[in-house]
């Protein structure tokens, strides 16, 4: 999915970057598990929403109304993991943010360290991968066409 799918790679980048402020801010562990149930609830969106685009595609490979409207619910349940999880984000990084210089003092502390490791390891090469090429995961769909008979392909 990586490979294929730009928004993977942009959800991935912004989860780590939401990985890298609770480190900065030295936010507890439940807000830590808040925010990376949240993060996997956007990830896991976005596989079923390619899944169900892919079969979509493959069912119904002519232009139909109820094959967009099965795409749009699919991608509408994306935003909405994004939305909740922009909200999430909200609840867990206000308190810090507004406690910032005391933040700011004990991460230079006492969490720059696994700040710097952190970013690294796993926010430089996920904002590396948006620069990659997106490959096509299956051949692109003539909808001018007829689909072949059941059992044949083009």
């Amino acid at each position: 999915m990586y490979e294929t799918q730009r928004n993977m790679r942009l959800h991935l980048l912004i989860g780590s970057l939401a990985g890298a402020a609770c480190i900065a801010l030295g936010v507890g562990r439940s807000e830590v598990l808040m925010v990376v149930l949240a993060v996997a609830g956007v990830l896991l969106s976005e596989v079923v929403n390619t899944v169900v685009e892919g079969l979509t595609d493959l069912m119904e490979p002519r232009l139909d109304p109820i094959a967009k409207l099965i795409k749009d619910v699919a991608a509408a349940g994306v935003l909405l993991s994004a939305a909740f999880s922009v909200l999430i984000g909200g609840l867990v990084f206000w308190p810090a943010v507004s406690d910032l210089p005391v933040r700011l003092t004990t991460f230079m502390e006492r969490r720059i360290l696994p700040f710097t490791l952190y970013v690294g390891a796993v926010v430089l090469p996920a904002a590396a991968g948006l620069s990659r090429p997106v490959r096509r995961a299956w051949p692109p769909v003539d909808r001018r066409q007829e689909p072949p008979p059941h059992g044949e392909t083009r």
